[in-house]
């Protein structure tokens, strides 16, 4: 085992010191920062992220995501369809999958509410191509924002409202 998930070793003042010292820029990957002590088909998981540029109706958007993974079992591991994870027996760490997977899909299409849920199931599916089916233990995580469309919504009820008499 990597890590004690019942530890409750995060403070307030851990979170703190993460907000405060947030900076922009390229996201630590591996095996740092939320990605220390994750394991993933029982090897050492982490931080991952992945990125594209597409193009629709003329119009270029860009797809980023950032993944977390902690989860899946050895034999679950496929690549390209092939079950490879079932070949390799050595070092098994966990009778079953105990872990869980957090995808982060962001986008500066201007797709609506109803189309983020989409593509945020999306995200399942690229980890079901994977091997692995969902998890019960810690819990799977997909979300999906856009960027685009930052004015606010005309229709949407104010936050605060004022009666008069």
């Amino acid at each position: 085992m990597l890590n004690d998930i019942n530890a409750r070793g995060v403070t307030e003042a851990h979170a703190l010191e993460a907000l405060n010292s947030a900076v922009g820029g390229a996201v630590a990957e591996g095996n740092v920062g939320g990605g220390a002590g994750m394991i993933a088909y029982e090897f050492k998981g982490g931080t991952g992220t992945a990125s594209r540029k597409i193009d629709i109706a003329g119009q270029g958007y860009h797809l980023g995501v950032l993944v977390q993974a902690n989860h899946g079992t050895r034999d679950w591991l496929e690549v390209s369809g092939v079950p490879v994870g079932r070949e390799m027996h050595d070092d098994l760490v966990f009778p079953s999958d105990l872990g869980s997977i957090i995808v982060v899909i962001a986008t500066d299409a201007p797709l609506l509410p109803h189309q983020l849920n989409r593509l945020a199931r999306r995200g399942g599916i690229g980890i079901g191509r994977n091997g692995t089916t969902g998890g019960h233990n810690s819990g799977d995580i997909f979300l999906a924002f856009s960027t685009a469309n930052p004015q606010s919504n005309p229709w949407h009820t104010p936050d605060v409202m004022t009666l008069s008499a």
